[in-house]
């Protein structure tokens, strides 16, 4: 059996739009003290119920606050003050994908999308990328 992967495929986006999140309030996805630092399956599971809400709510995906207070939020700061010029967010599956609006408490924050020469998220995603299929210089000898 022969595969072949070929870049223009694989790294084509898990989602196919910009992300419409919600800032999740209530909900941990990792306990405070636990491993939710660790990469195990075992942390995905909390997230299931409060993102299958956030999907009948009309969103895309959650942005999880921190399990001890729910406070640490600098995205709806930095909106207000017009200083939130681009989002995105990372993971296995979508490598990194724009968001285009974040909901916090009862504001919903439409981003603009940006031209691609001026998005920082698409210069990183394609540096990432470029990294992953060895297509880029290795100035520390990782490879």
């Amino acid at each position: 059996m022969l595969l072949e992967l070929r870049k223009e495929y694989v790294a084509q986006s898990y989602y196919n739009n910009p992300l419409k999140v919600k800032i999740e309030e209530h909900y941990s996805r990792a306990s405070e003290g636990g491993v939710g630092s660790a990469k195990a399956s075992g942390n995905y599971a909390a997230s299931f119920y409060p993102t299958i809400l956030a999907k009948e709510e009309g969103f895309d995906q959650i942005i999880w606050t921190d399990a001890a207070t729910h406070t640490k939020i600098e995205e709806a700061e930095a909106h207000r003050k017009g200083d939130l010029l681009e989002a995105f967010g990372c993971g296995t599956a979508v490598v990194i994908h724009h968001l285009s609006a974040i909901a916090y408490k009862d504001e919903l924050m439409e981003i603009k999308p940006l031209d691609d020469e001026d998005s920082i998220g698409l210069k990183l995603k394609r540096q990432l990328i470029d990294i992953q299929y060895n297509n880029s210089p290795d100035p520390f000898g990782w490879r």
